[in-house]
């Protein structure tokens, strides 16, 4: 009986700590890629205060990062962007 709660605990050290390293690396890597687009908007010549909407996500499919912007002045219109992160380790 003790063998088997042992080896129970030892699974669940396992899965715990897996499912925390790809929490933490997802987290790291949208981090990175919305400090990317983020750059990529502003040299792109569009300031900050004329955004009025952005919304961020995972485009699972692909396995990328996305962000969509809606501007103050052209509400009609909407740029998207999509990026792989670069992840200098």
């Amino acid at each position: 009986m003790r063998k088997n709660m042992l080896n129970f605990r030892i699974i669940d050290s396992i899965l715990i700590i897996s499912a925390l390293s790809v929490t933490t690396y997802y987290f790291y890597q949208k981090h990175v890629a919305e400090r990317e687009i983020d750059l990529y908007i502003a040299d792109y010549g569009i300031p900050s205060k004329e955004i009025s909407s952005e919304s961020f996500g995972l485009a699972f499919k692909y396995g990328r990062f996305y962000k969509t912007i809606i501007l103050k002045n052209d509400p009609d219109n909407y740029y998207g962007l999509l990026i792989i992160p670069k992840i200098n380790v």
